[in-house]
């Protein structure tokens, strides 16, 4: 084990692992720094289902309307492009080959980006 400051252990890994496991002695560490009075589960902008999707995917914003949808590959490039005017839109993805894809819909508040897999069965 390699030790830092504040008593803090991390036993570090042999051969091609990257696994780091961090042991903290003191209980302090595992409290958040920050008193935070109420918490909050902040609703997502933007929805999509069902993923993992074959052929349709729907698509809405929580907040704003959507202009314009783009469907991209893990490489970066643009498949697929669809212009919007509301605030829930199907798009049809039954031609896409199975992977991973992002969604980003440019709303009239913000950029939303989110992934989905395409799946052929």
């Amino acid at each position: 084990p390699v030790n830092f400051d504040n008593n803090i252990a991390t036993n570090c890994p042999v051969g091609n692992s990257s696994a780091v496991f961090a042991l903290y002695h003191d209980p302090e560490y595992a409290q958040p720094h920050i008193n935070i009075s109420s918490y909050e589960e902040m609703e997502l902008p933007l929805s999509l289902w069902p993923n993992p999707v074959q052929n349709s995917l729907n698509i809405r914003s929580e907040n704003s309307k959507i202009e314009c949808l783009e469907i991209i590959d893990v490489n970066g490039r643009i498949v697929m492009q669809k212009q919007v005017v509301d605030s829930q839109a199907p798009i049809n993805v039954s031609t896409l080959p199975a992977g991973l894809y992002f969604l980003r819909a440019v709303c009239d508040d913000a950029t939303h980006i989110e992934r989905f897999v395409k799946t052929n069965y």
